[in-house]
């Protein structure tokens, strides 16, 4: 079962077994290699460098409001909200607000309509 700890007052999410869990036990993400996958099995980013991939290879753009975002900084992506950190490989995420099911078929639908 996935854990809860602080960092920097934050509730992050804790890595078991290669899996990232969200609070209420359901997989948000995998990490199988440089890639990340979504809970449902498809690949939505490869991590190259300080570059973020949309599966199919391109570079995501950056966008605003409800889209998502791409940075060279620590910040990976951003979606209405819920936003998803790097910290120096070690806490590798946080996430403020869980996307729901609708949430992510809207993520997909613009992610691969682009």
């Amino acid at each position: 079962m996935a854990k809860l700890k602080e960092y920097y007052g934050k509730t992050l999410l804790e890595i078991e077994g290669g899996k990232i869990k969200e609070y209420y036990g359901k997989t948000l993400y995998e990490i199988d290699g440089d890639k990340v996958k979504e809970y449902y099995g498809k690949n939505i980013f490869e991590i190259d460098g300080d570059k973020i991939k949309e599966y199919c290879g391109k570079t995501l753009l950056e966008f605003d409001g409800e889209k998502l975002k791409r940075y060279c900084g620590p910040t990976i992506y951003e979606v209405d909200g819920s936003k998803i950190k790097e910290y120096c490989g070690k806490n590798l995420y946080e996430v403020e607000g869980v996307l729901s099911r609708r949430e992510w078929m809207a993520l997909l639908a613009i992610l691969f309509a682009s």
